[in-house]
């Protein structure tokens, strides 16, 4: 499972902080500056339809995601 994938099948897996959204592998996007900004942390870019993707998930996930998913 890929990790836009995950961030829907999974949500409880993810959790977010001041900067990143990560997942419980460690899987870390940044997301502080919006979605023209959305950018793997390590390992790799996303292209401009990726980021969109990836964006559009976590709107989605900041809606559904459990409320112990969010730390400071």
């Amino acid at each position: 499972m890929t990790p836009l994938e995950s961030i829907y099948a999974e949500p409880e897996k993810w959790h977010v902080d001041s900067h990143y959204f990560i997942h419980e592998d460690g899987f870390r996007l940044w997301v502080h500056s919006g979605g023209q900004f959305v950018h793997v942390t390590a390992g790799g870019k996303l292209g401009i339809i990726e980021r969109w993707r990836y964006w559009q998930a976590f709107k989605w996930w900041r809606k559904n995601a459990p409320i112990t998913a969010y730390t400071s």
